[in-house]
């Protein structure tokens, strides 16, 4: 079952969503695009939803890292 998204105060990214069984993240933008990154581990998943900047960790930790 696909997890619920989670929206996110930012100016780039309006949800997330993630499977802790699958380990797979869901980042959909303000644009409307959704990239999957598989792999994922929760403390990265709850470092991102804690970022004070949610575009800047996204860009720092996650895109290009995973998948």
């Amino acid at each position: 079952m696909p997890a619920k998204p989670i929206p996110l105060n930012s100016s780039a990214i309006t949800t997330i969503s993630y499977d802790p069984d699958t380990e797979d993240l869901v980042v959909t933008f303000v644009n409307g695009r959704s990239y999957t990154h598989p792999g994922v581990p929760q403390d990265v998943v709850d470092g991102f939803m804690a970022a004070p900047s949610p575009g800047s960790y996204y860009n720092a930790v996650v895109r290009g890292v995973y998948g």
